[in-house]
């Protein structure tokens, strides 16, 4: 068995206990919420929180940058560098985790009838839980990119603890969406305390820095990494947005009931592309092969994708049951066309993370153009909920299939596996 198979392997098993926690009690709360709220202010719940998800895809610029960047200079062993930059870092996204909050306190009033809410405060206590997620990222992409991933997991399964514990507070205390919605800065500020302690413990020593104009790269290395990132991010909340642009909150809940279950075959997998990304940015580092290693990883994910798309497929009831309350309508006929598109976009976006820590950053620029093209498609084609599921499966099989064919490209000029 190969270096890259052991460590892979490795490092999954150590992240699959941590990340399995975080998402029961991530699903457990998502179960809370459809089992608790009414039908439409689960619906406005779930629709903010797919506005979020595009806006806050910030986060997970922050953290793939980071892990990224740490990544690279852990396998340098410059640790008197990586500590500069995390303190850095850390006051930077303070500044901006300030002035992000009150940019969308400020556009409340334009989001609120945008997105057909019947009051402010969900948004105003969304916009704070998008300031703190602006900070959280410091602390996951770092111990990403040193693949501490026990130190990673934990962050990880805090914030979903809580998130379950604020979230089930504000609910059951009859804060509505609202009430829902404070799950954001709940389990933003448990994953920080978190990577706090595990980040002193990471970084400690005594080396002093190299010099800062030779530790950095180009800044528009950065701008496209957050750009593959985030049209990633859009091509996943697309077709909820569209939804609930175009359709009333009652249809868009339902929609949101399908999403939700067809997704589960997407978050099954996704986290294996967690531990690629560092991975290959190490080992192109030191001129070392890192294609076989993101072979080993698709294989994971499609073994993961393939036992819960299996259940979803076959068992949509039984899902639909566990998670829903009868007033949801689950739309079985759109299943098969909703998982594999799903499941092609869970690929799509771990062979990204193999892009960005190869410096094959080119990408971006295709990508752009699907995700405008995907946004003109859901303009003229969302009358149904047949039509939007058509536009992001045919959307999520092109970027499956040009992304893939990028990683063949990329294998011919890669290092040979030694």
């Amino acid at each position: 068995m190969s270096r890259a198979t052991i460590e892979i392997l490795r490092d999954n098993l150590t992240l699959i206990p941590f990340v399995t926690a975080g998402g029961l009690a991530a699903a457990g709360f998502q179960v809370f919420l459809s089992r608790t709220l009414e039908k439409t202010v689960y619906g406005e719940t779930f629709v903010v929180l797919g506005v979020l998800s595009v806006l806050g895809a910030s986060t997970l610029v922050i953290q793939t940058v980071i892990a990224r960047s740490s990544a690279r200079l852990f396998a340098l062993e410059r640790l008197a560098d990586m500590r500069l930059a995390a303190w850095t870092a850390g006051r930077r996204l303070t500044i901006a985790a300030i002035l992000l909050t009150a940019i969308l306190a400020a556009l409340t009033p334009l989001l609120v009838r945008a997105l057909q809410l019947t009051s402010p405060w969900p948004m105003l206590v969304a916009a704070v839980g998008a300031g703190l997620g602006l900070v959280e990222p410091l602390f996951r992409g770092i111990t990403q990119g040193a693949r501490d991933f026990v130190a990673h997991g934990a962050v990880v399964a805090m914030h979903g603890f809580g998130r379950l514990g604020v979230g089930a507070v504000g609910v059951l205390a009859g804060g509505g969406s609202t009430g829902a919605l404070l799950a954001g800065p709940g389990g933003a500020l448990a994953s920080i305390g978190m990577g706090v302690v595990a980040l002193r413990r990471l970084l400690r020593g005594d080396s002093e820095p190299a010099d800062a104009a030779k530790s950095g790269e180009p800044p528009w290395v950065h701008i496209r990494v957050g750009l593959i990132v985030t049209i990633m991010v859009a091509m996943l909340h697309l077709d909820g947005l569209a939804m609930r642009v175009f359709h009333p909150p009652d249809v868009a809940a339902d929609y949101a009931v399908l999403a939700v279950i067809g997704r589960m075959v997407y978050w099954s997998g996704i986290t294996i592309g967690l531990v690629l990304l560092p991975f290959v940015v190490q080992a192109a580092t030191r001129g070392e092969d890192y294609l076989r290693a993101y072979l080993i990883s698709v294989g994971l994910m499609v073994f993961a994708g393939s036992i819960v798309a299996v259940v979803v497929l076959l068992r949509p009831e039984f899902v639909y049951g566990v998670a829903f309350r009868d007033e949801y309508t689950l739309n079985t006929t759109l299943l098969p066309l909703y998982v594999p598109a799903a499941a092609m976009l869970a690929i799509a976006t771990m062979t990204a993370s193999l892009h960005i820590g190869a410096s094959n950053l080119r990408v971006w620029a295709p990508l752009a153009v699907l995700v405008a093209a995907t946004l003109i498609a859901l303009a003229v084609a969302h009358e149904s909920a047949r039509q939007v599921v058509t536009v992001i499966l045919v959307a999520d099989a092109v970027a499956f299939v040009y992304l893939v064919g990028e990683a063949a490209l990329l294998a011919r000029r890669a290092p040979a596996p030694g």
